[in-house]
């Protein structure tokens, strides 16, 4: 999830919170946690253009968080389900996988709400 949080940081998550997108959310998946961002909810189209582009119902979404050049995929997000990506998009392995794919919402553990080490970055989760 690096830039918005890496290895060694901790941080506090609420579970049962409403989850949106553009929340930080951790999910399990294969008996592990893990978190990513929600990138779009159930009933979204969600497309990556050849040139890099990511859509949602075809409008062009700005993602400050987000870095790195994606692969095209066009997808239908299932209800009762989230695609969830990591903000470094190139080594992420998210909904954009085979392996994770769209997340239903039983599989939603918690949102992560606020970093609170290392002290000098303590704060909201943005």
């Amino acid at each position: 999830m690096s830039p918005a949080l890496e290895d060694g940081e901790f941080i506090i998550s609420r579970r049962f919170a409403r989850v949106k997108r553009g929340d930080v959310v951790i999910f399990r998946h294969g008996g592990n946690l893990l978190i990513k961002r929600v990138a779009a909810t159930a009933g979204e189209r969600v497309e990556i253009t050849s040139e890099g582009v990511f859509t949602i119902d075809g409008k062009a979404v700005k993602e400050p968080y987000a870095h790195g050049k994606m692969e095209e995929i066009s997808v239908k997000v299932p209800e009762k389900s989230y695609f969830l990506m990591g903000d470094n998009r190139v080594v992420s392995v998210d909904s954009r996988s085979d392996k994770i794919g769209c997340v239903h919402k039983s599989r939603i553990y918690s949102k992560a709400i606020l970093r609170i080490y290392p002290f000098s970055k303590a704060g909201f989760i943005e």
